[in-house]
């Protein structure tokens, strides 16, 4: 099975350049956050309002997420 990073570069493919480009600002948004590394999502889920995710965005990740595990 492939690492969690190489999933998640491979699914980068899938993308249009402006989802990579929004890809992009949040995990730049994810480093600069007091967060710890290796945070779960269900604790960055709880955090969100300390992100600026335009509207749906949240929705949107999480419908890709679902879709990614199914």
């Amino acid at each position: 099975m492939d690492s969690l990073r190489e999933q998640i570069i491979q699914q980068i493919d899938y993308l249009t350049p402006d989802q990579q480009a929004h890809l992009l600002a949040v995990a730049r948004q994810l480093h600069q956050s007091l967060l710890p590394p290796g945070t779960s999502g269900d604790a960055l889920l709880a955090a969100r309002d300390r992100f600026a995710f335009a509207p749906g965005d949240v929705d949107e990740m999480m419908q890709a997420i679902e879709e990614g595990w199914a």
